[in-house]
């Protein structure tokens, strides 16, 4: 399942926690990637999340690049990724390091998430 939600000034952002292992998931990205470009029409789009699959083992971000125009993804072994149209990129997507998700609690430290979330910065325009 693939949420949407279309935000002032008309950026539409789907969020995907994609099935495993990689053949699923890379399916489950293509057609979702479909249903939220055909949603978001002409309207720039960030498609992320829990993807489940990387760009090393599966092909599917070279075909959501040329069919939908979306990219790049985050890193050649995430499975966490922002891929955006219609937008300029001011910081690409990049995995958080590992100490950027490690919080006090009372006297140890936990590590949030089982692995990265990502951040990145877009611009309205894709120039």
């Amino acid at each position: 399942m693939v949420t949407l939600a279309r935000l002032d000034p008309g950026v539409v952002v789907a969020n995907l926690h994609a099935s495993g292992p990689s053949p699923i998931a890379a399916e489950d990205t293509r057609m979702s990637a479909e249903a939220a470009v055909n949603w978001a029409g002409d309207d720039p789009l960030v498609l992320g999340g829990d993807l489940n699959v990387s760009p090393g083992e599966s092909g599917v971000f070279d075909e959501l690049s040329r069919r939908f125009g979306l990219g790049p993804p985050s890193g050649p072994r995430s499975i966490d990724h922002l891929l955006a149209r219609g937008l300029g990129i001011v910081e690409p997507p990049t995995p958080w390091p590992a100490e950027a998700r490690e919080v006090e609690a009372g006297d140890r430290m936990l590590r949030l998430s089982d692995h990265p979330p990502v951040h990145a910065r877009f611009r309205l325009g894709s120039a």
